[in-house]
C-alpha cells in the first residue's frame, strides 16, 4: 500500500517545465474552499478532506478513501509514496 491506496486526489494540474517558461496549470474543480491542511497529528477517517500546499498560493484536495482503505490515511500524506 501506499498514499494512492488512501487518498483520491479530486483535481489535475498540467504544464510544461520549459527552462525560461513557467508551468500552466487547467482549472481545477471548485471545492468551495480549502478544507485544514493535512495534519499527521490528525487522525482520518473515509471521506475526510485535506489540503497540501503545491505553492504559496495554491493547494490540492484529497479525500481519504472508504474503508477498508482509510486506515492509510493515517500512514501516508497524501500525494507521496513514503509512510508517515
Amino acid at each position: 500500500p501506499n498514499s494512492d491506496s488512501a487518498w483520491t486526489k479530486l483535481g489535475t494540474c498540467t504544464g510544461t517545465m520549459a527552462p525560461t517558461g513557467s508551468p500552466t496549470f487547467d482549472v481545477l474543480e471548485d471545492q468551495s474552499g480549502c478544507p485544514e491542511a493535512f495534519d499527521d497529528s490528525v487522525e482520518y477517517e473515509g471521506g475526510d478532506r485535506v489540503s497540501v500546499a503545491i505553492d504559496a498560493d495554491r493547494s490540492l484536495v484529497y479525500v481519504c478513501a472508504a474503508s477498508p482503505n482509510d486506515g492509510y490515511c493515517n500512514q501516508y500524506e497524501p500525494g507521496h509514496w513514503s509512510k508517515l
